[in-house]
């Protein structure tokens, strides 16, 4: 992907904390902008997640807007657990284990991650 987006132009936003195995606390903001139509019946939503020592960003499709910017929100839990396992730290909402993203299976109705 091409530079990262201005924080201007995003339509969220969420700040967390990221805590390196050394202790270090690095502040964190993750940003998801409005969905774009790339063409007939499909979307991409473009997310950054940006701390002093690392940036994430991508983009998820879908068919209408609605599904981008859900993909987008679901696949940000999911990058956050792999950037806090390949940067050996935790990240932190409110000084809060939770940040709040939901992951796939809550919002498909199984909020503890478990199959039904």
């Amino acid at each position: 992907m091409s530079d990262p987006f201005p924080l201007e132009d995003a339509i969220g936003t969420r700040e967390l904390t990221f805590t390196r195995s050394d202790g270090i606390v690095e502040r964190v903001i993750v940003a998801i902008v409005a969905p774009v139509q790339v063409e007939d019946d499909f979307w991409h939503c473009s997310y950054i997640i940006k701390s002093e020592s690392f940036t994430k960003q991508f983009r998820m499709a879908g068919g209408d807007s609605m599904q981008a910017l859900i993909h987008a929100v679901q696949v940000i839990a999911v990058e956050l657990d792999a950037l806090a396992r390949k940067h050996n730290g935790t990240f932190r909402f409110f000084d809060e284990p939770d940040t709040m993203f939901p992951s796939s299976s809550q919002v498909n109705g199984n909020p503890d991650g478990h199959k039904a």
